[in-house]
């Protein structure tokens, strides 16, 4: 498997990948009623072009943000995922949305971590340089939550010390 990294920001030359992971991914319908419920209680993502960059808004929150991971190639970094965060209260940032392209919903790093979950991990490391941050919201299952404690997390991914189901 190819390096991947993550970024803030992605070039404009991505906007047709990013359409296509934000509102086209074939497995939006596995969780319809979940984007729903985000999009009543946040608001609808929008891609916002700024000169030959991305960044995508979220309802009222204009200031959201977006973490993408790419893969490397030889001539043009592919876009696999995006996660959108925002800072709806002082102390807590809440993740709006959180996409993956369909091939990559299980792709696993040499420690075992799917993209998804080390998507969600940048955005804890964030937060805890963010001051004023203590939570991280994560929405999931018809418009239920779940607010992990940023002091509470290690920084990185978590590293496996002990057995493993098979």
């Amino acid at each position: 498997m190819a390096t991947i990294y993550f970024s803030s920001v992605l070039k404009a030359e991505y906007q047709e990948e990013l359409e296509k992971i934000i509102f086209f991914s074939p497995n939006q319908n596995k969780v319809r009623a979940d984007i729903v419920a985000a999009i009543k209680l946040i608001g609808k993502p929008c891609i916002v072009r700024h000169g030959e960059t991305l960044r995508v808004s979220v309802g009222q929150y204009e200031d959201a943000q977006t973490l993408y991971a790419l893969e490397e190639h030889l001539s043009h970094p592919r876009l696999l995922g995006s996660i959108i965060f925002i800072r709806d209260q002082y102390e807590n940032l809440t993740v709006a949305h959180l996409a993956v392209v369909p091939d990559c919903i299980m792709t696993l790093d040499s420690a075992d971590i799917p993209l998804a979950v080390r998507l969600f991990f940048h955005v804890m490391d964030i937060a805890k340089q963010v001051k004023g941050i203590e939570t991280v919201t994560l929405m999931y299952g018809r418009g239920k939550s779940l607010k992990i404690r940023v002091s509470s997390v290690p920084i990185g991914p978590p590293v496996c010390i002990g057995r493993t189901f098979p």
